[in-house]
């Protein structure tokens, strides 16, 4: 047996460099003081998933738990706990908190000999490695942090604690987890472990599982008017009323707040948005470091390194650090464009200066990054400030702004703070919400909350508009949904006749936003606060009972009475003593118990009774298994005979049971369960494939998504005993499937958002676009397309157009000699230089038709049509013809080209005219962008009318225009 881990020392280092919470932030430094922020009073609030249809229930007024309420209530007993906040919310500060606190609590036992103790180990995914040491880079970060913090413990001793459930793991900032990375997440979070999670949005990361969700709620305005007195006394009251109401406007949140307060003593104004307060607060962060000697273009230094980290390998992740080196480089190219001498010194030494002062903060060995992930997607947004206004084509092209930024999740936030910068000019800004509505309606509401409050209630009127096109039917659900994305006064209007809308969550959630937004409008007389107050003396009742554990899972009168009939119907009392096991809650889960409720639902079993009551007497056991599986010790006595047994019971004849058992199976089967599951997804009954797709979907699997999207549709569950939460489950099921299979059916789940079950549509929706990290999967498929154009297909199509531009640049060379040449004996000329490179290319071969080029390797065919230059309408035609007639669109022709002769003057002018011309056309899913290879030339991309699939065409001029204006130049064409 291994010797006792002693972490004392581990405890101490936690206790040295964490108790004192509020300097772990370097903003704290701005104030140049040692004394805490302030000391925040934080309360989170349970989120509780919206009640089945039909469902009974009375208006309950929300509980909200200090931290150390959330230690002692729910993270010490529970496994996973998922702690949800906005941006500067204070997520981070949140778990650090909670780390002093288990330290302390594991002081009193260092050497874990109670079986209760848990080592609690911080968890930063920010630092998430991208070469790791183990098959985890989870375990890596584990494995750093016990390290830093003198506990150098290996992999296999860190596997064996995290085993035996002694380590409590603070995961914090599951949205900065690259796409990838999710998998390595997800393992964990299937082990039977003490977790708690952060994160900004509950759909990111798959943990929609967490039954334990809370969420941080803004500073209450007691907290906020403390806050004010104390750190302000004095001040004009007026001001200070300002300072409130913006505070609550933008978010009350101790980020903001610390912000607005620093803005607000250095410049006496108080910032309209949170753009504008980032710019005055960072202005004086680079204020403070100017008296270090920090260099001048630091700002400008600080947007193109955000910039550069909110790229990555892939187009939907960033990064929250960088390397030492890598910022050097970022630097030195805009210092050598800036034409500064020794650039790379330069960059070094300004590098230094950024991190000494605080810019910038080291992240682990050798990596840096910004020191709270809201200033880099400040400063991101600036850069895109910049680029807008320098008319880069990436934002003044809708297409392309709309393709490489806005369909990103990850750009969201900068391009949000952009929106609230006061650069951007209105017409801009709704442009840019009109775009963003042509995306996704929820990313559109999102930001219209950063636009200027005067030109919200036309905004909000576009949204509203959008929804109808969407939904005709505006379901009030959606419709809330939207306002509380928005969340400023100028929803008010639309929230207040919510009040009084019969359905409570509705209600209730109008309710909750006001209050966030403004109590002082709610009326006294509406609806909700009348049930509220009705109901007072029934809610009190029903949380006293609750917190002292007087109310069981059914009512005693009822278990008398099912233990009765069960006992009445079986012969083996062992079933019925089960029974009543599984009801006292104590000693269930053996396997005793599971063996006797699956002998009940067998079709081998023999009954005396008549087919209601087997069939009450199976209903009973499915019931009673379902309950058996929330138990958290149950799956640990399932074996595979039992799961064999549970998989077979899916096709029992009563759908009823056939659900209960799904259920059953989601609650506590492994991945041995997925090859039994498989070949059911083909089954002829409809309802069991739907069945097994369910439980498959808990696992990602990609076969189980057609399943898992029809189970969307009330259509196909409008027979089975609660469509609502079968729908509930598929919606976050979808959100496991680790590609983007499940992202292709995006448009088939928003067209369901109307019917009956569309809130659930819409849960699947936000959930698969957090996984795959995009909001359209159209715009999606479109931009790979366009990179498939930057890249132009691979090596060998980059070579063909290498090759033919050199082709035609010999003959604009000698464009005097070419002026009586037709459009063959040019084109033959090009293929006659492709073949002396090697090329197996040929004129005028027969493929569906005369193709005036054909360049071919192996199966694969490259097609070039030729038309000398007279009008659009004649090109149009040769763009036809090599679409439409000799191109097929499959994989070995989806690529082709058109070479322009133009004898006429000016070739960019008609080169311009002809892309405008081939845009008008409205070709489906059409994609056009320049090419980078030859400015004249340019790429585009359509569906092709064939295969369905995309088929690329570079557009070439060959400049042939010679009208010389001297006069031995006139003599020498005369001669030609």
């Amino acid at each position: 047996m291994a010797d006792p881990i002693d972490f004392q020392p581990y405890l101490d280092s936690i206790g040295r460099h964490y108790t004192e919470w509020w300097n772990l932030g370097t903003l704290t430094d701005i104030s140049n003081s040692q004394s805490p922020l302030f000391d925040f009073e934080q309360t989170v609030q349970l989120v509780k998933p919206k009640q089945s249809v039909g469902e009974a229930s009375i208006q309950e007024a929300p509980k909200l738990l200090t931290l150390q309420q959330l230690w002692e209530d729910s993270i010490r007993a529970r496994e996973h706990v998922l702690l949800i906040g906005r941006p500067g919310a204070g997520k981070s500060t949140v778990l650090k908190r909670l780390l002093v606190y288990a330290s302390e609590q594991a002081r009193q036992d260092p050497l874990l000999q109670d079986t209760q103790t848990k080592i609690p180990v911080l968890v930063e995914l920010e630092l998430y490695p991208t070469h790791r040491r183990s098959d985890s880079g989870i375990l890596d970060l584990i494995e750093d942090f016990l390290v830093n913090n003198e506990c150098p413990l290996d992999i296999s001793s860190i596997r064996r604690l995290i085993a035996a459930n002694r380590l409590l793991l603070l995961i914090d900032g599951v949205n900065e987890l690259p796409k990838d990375a999710l998998t390595d997440l997800r393992t964990f979070q299937r082990k039977p472990l003490s977790i708690v999670f952060t994160t900004r949005d509950s759909d990111q990361g798959g943990l929609d599982y967490i039954k334990q969700k809370l969420e941080l709620q803004p500073l209450s305005s007691t907290e906020v008017q403390r806050f004010i007195q104390e750190r302000m006394p004095g001040q004009n009251g007026e001001k200070l009323k300002e300072l409130s109401d913006r505070i609550r406007d933008l978010g009350e949140t101790p980020l903001v707040i610390w912000m607005l307060y620093q803005v607000f003593q250095q410049t006496g104004d108080v910032p309209e948005t949170l753009g504008e307060a980032l710019r005055e607060f960072t202005k004086r962060y680079e204020r403070n470091c100017k008296a270090g000697k920090v260099i001048t273009v630091a700002r400008d230094l600080l947007k193109h390194l955000a910039f550069e980290m909110m790229h990555s390998e892939k187009p939907t992740d960033f990064r929250l650090v960088i390397s030492e080196e890598d910022a050097i480089e970022v630097f030195r190219q805009f210092l050598e464009r800036e034409q500064t001498l020794e650039p790379k010194q330069k960059a070094r030494e300004y590098l230094e200066n950024l991190l000494n002062h605080h810019l910038l903060q080291k992240k682990g060995k050798n990596q840096i990054g910004f020191c709270h992930q809201l200033l880099q997607e400040y400063y991101a947004a600036e850069r895109l400030l910049e680029m807008l206004q320098q008319k880069h084509p990436d934002l003044v092209d809708d297409k392309r702004f709309q393709h490489y930024y806005l369909n990103y999740l990850k750009w969201t936030e900068a391009i949000a703070l952009m929106l609230g910068l006061a650069d951007v000019t209105k017409s801009q800004a709704k442009q840019l919400i009109e775009l963003a509505l042509a995306t996704d309606l929820m990313l559109g509401a999102r930001l219209v909350r950063e636009i200027n409050i005067g030109s919200q209630p036309d905004a909000i009127a576009d949204v509203m508009y959008k929804l109808a096109s969407i939904a005709p039917e505006e379901p009030i659900w959606l419709k809330l949904k939207i306002l509380q994305k928005i969340g400023t006064k100028a929803v008010i209007n639309y929230l207040i006749p919510l009040l009084d809308y019969p359905d409570d969550y509705i209600s209730r959630h109008a309710y909750l936003t006001l209050m966030l937004i403004d109590s002082k409008v709610i009326p006294e007389q509406c609806r909700f606060i009348r049930d509220l107050r009705k109901y007072q003396d029934i809610l009190k009742s029903v949380t006293e009972t609750s917190e002292t554990g007087e109310v069981p899972i059914l009512h005693p009168q009822t278990v008398e009475e099912l233990v009765l009939e069960l006992l009445k119907a079986m012969e083996d009392l062992d079933f019925g003593a089960c029974c009543i096991a599984v009801e006292a809650s104590e000693k269930v889960g053996s396997e005793t118990i599971i063996s006797a409720l699956l002998a009940v639902l067998s079709p081998s079993k023999s009954h005396s009774y008549n087919r209601q009551q087997v069939e009450h007497l199976c209903r009973l056991a499915a019931y009673y298994l379902r309950m058996l599986s929330l138990k958290e010790n149950v799956a640990k006595v399932l074996d595979e005979n039992h799961l064999q047994e549970l998989v077979q019971v899916l096709e029992h004849s009563d759908v009823w049971i056939r659900w209960r058992v799904a259920f059953t199976l989601w609650n506590v089967a492994s991945k041995q369960v997925i090859p039994l599951l498989l070949p059911k997804l083909n089954h002829k009954i409809l309802d069991v494939s739907f069945s097994a797709a369910l439980v498959l979907g808990k696992f990602g699997c990609q076969e189980a998504v057609s399943g898992l999207i029809q189970i969307m549709d009330y259509e196909n569950l409008n027979k089975h005993p609660d469509p609502w939460e079968i729908s509930y489950v598929a919606a976050y099921a979808l959100g496991q499937v680790e590609t983007n299979k499940a992202a292709k059916f995006l448009p088939e789940l928003i067209s369901l958002i109307s019917k009956p079950l569309g809130e659930n549509a819409f849960r699947a929706i936000a959930a698969i676009q957090s996984r795959c990290g995009f909001y359209n999967y159209e715009i999606y498929r479109q931009t790979q397309e366009m990179r498939e154009l930057e890249s132009e297909e691979g090596s060998f199509i980059k070579k063909i157009y290498q090759d033919i531009d050199r082709a035609i640049y010999q003959i604009q060379d000698n464009r005097e000699l070419r002026q009586k040449d037709s459009e063959d004996r040019l084109t033959i000329d090009i293929v006659g230089q492709l073949l002396s490179l090697n090329y197996e290319a040929a004129h005028d071969t027969k493929i569906g038709g005369h193709v005036d080029l054909v360049v071919k390797k192996d199966d694969f065919k490259w097609l070039g049509e030729a038309k000398i230059y007279r009008d659009n309408t004649c090109l149009w035609e040769g763009f036809q013809q090599l679409v439409t007639r000799y191109s097929t669109g499959d994989s070995n022709q989806n690529h082709g080209g058109l070479i322009i002769y133009i004898f006429q003057e000016n070739a960019k002018s008609i080169m311009d005219n002809w892309q405008i011309y081939l845009m008008s056309k409205e070709l489906p899913d059409y994609v056009c962008k320049p090419c980078e290879m030859r400015d004249l030339a340019f790429t585009s991309s359509h569906r092709h009318e064939s295969s369905g699939k995309p088929f690329y065409v570079r557009h070439m001029p060959v400049i042939l225009h010679f009208a010389p204006k001297d006069k031995s130049g006139r003599r020498r064409k005369n001669r030609s």
